[in-house]
């Protein structure tokens, strides 16, 4: 667990000799490819028994989740809100196309054994019923760093088009994970600024991946 502005190192990536004439690295000149690297967010979370999943539970294998934020999401949705008389979230709807996420997830339903939900399926609620008791859980999405207040950084999927008033907002936010039961093995964000936030003496950096 690295202090201070030694948090956003990676270590992993530091080189193992001199740079050389031209910047020419070539793979094996980097530490991932002689060492495994493991990082905890504090010397608190690694000890902390309550942290410690349970080994004996069955698990299943991977949870997939990415909206993929296309047009036909999209326009799912500016349909929904014009039909209900809503306001829209011009914020969601300015999220970039992510169809590597999509590409990403099909490979691995092709060699593991995953359960995937992409584009309108990737919902808040969805991650919080089905993430659960996997052994791995994936989401490929956006996400939304607050550095003033890490509690409202947040994870962006799929809105949920339904007048169900306890439906979710599509917005996971830290103070939300922490209430979550995962229970997983291995958590992977692939999204933007899910490693930063607010740095605290003695816990460390408390972004997304901290909530987890």
């Amino acid at each position: 667990s690295a202090d201070g502005p030694l948090s956003t190192l990676s270590f992993e990536a530091l080189p193992t000799r001199p740079k050389p004439a031209g910047n020419n690295f070539d793979a094996r000149d980097f530490l991932f490819n002689k060492y495994n690297f493991s990082y905890a967010v504090s010397a608190f979370s690694l000890l902390n028994p309550f942290n410690k999943a349970d080994s004996t539970a069955e698990k299943k294998q991977v949870y997939f989740s990415a909206p993929g934020f296309d047009d036909g999401l999209k326009d799912d949705y500016k349909r929904y809100v014009t039909s209900h008389r809503q306001l829209p979230d011009n914020e969601y709807l300015s999220y970039l196309y992510q169809p590597f996420m999509l590409q990403l997830g099909s490979q691995l339903a092709g060699k593991w054994k995953v359960r995937e939900e992409m584009g309108r399926h990737a919902t808040e609620s969805d991650f919080k019923s089905g993430a659960p008791g996997n052994n791995i859980v994936q989401v490929g999405s956006h996400a939304i760093l607050n550095d003033i207040d890490p509690m409202r950084s947040c994870l962006v999927f799929a809105k949920e088009l339904t007048t169900d008033k306890d439906a979710n907002d599509g917005y996971l936010y830290s103070s939300e994970i922490y209430n979550q039961k995962i229970n997983a093995d291995l958590v992977i964000l692939t999204a933007c600024e899910t490693g930063g936030g607010l740095y605290k003496e003695g816990e460390g950096m408390m972004s997304l991946s901290y909530s987890f």
